[in-house]
């Protein structure tokens, strides 16, 4: 995402897509698959937060937002966060995670 304007706003418009897509699947459950927190919700962990950097989620996604509430409280998640932040200063959007995961 590092190229001209126009490619971050390409990829911020793809990600507004994909959040909404996210949202509405959130309206089933409380985890991406349903009721039962699976692989599933172990990966979108670290996409959604770093692409929550690059893209915030928009205040009309409310289920995602929870659901990123979520999956941030899980004790599994936070360690994994705990573990990582040596390495935060790596990524290329390190300025933009918010302080509460620092």
């Amino acid at each position: 995402m590092r190229g001209t304007n126009g490619d971050l706003t390409s990829a911020r418009s793809t990600l507004e897509t994909a959040y909404g897509l996210i949202d509405r699947q959130m309206e089933s459950g409380p985890w991406i698959a349903g009721h039962d927190f699976t692989m599933a919700d172990c990966a979108a962990a670290p996409a959604l937060f770093y692409s929550s950097t690059v893209q915030h989620f928009p205040e009309k996604y409310c289920h995602l937002s929870a659901y990123f509430t979520r999956l941030m409280d899980r004790p599994s998640v936070r360690r994994v966060l705990e573990e990582a932040k040596p390495y935060f200063v790596l990524y290329p959007f390190n300025s933009a995670i918010p302080a509460r995961f620092r």
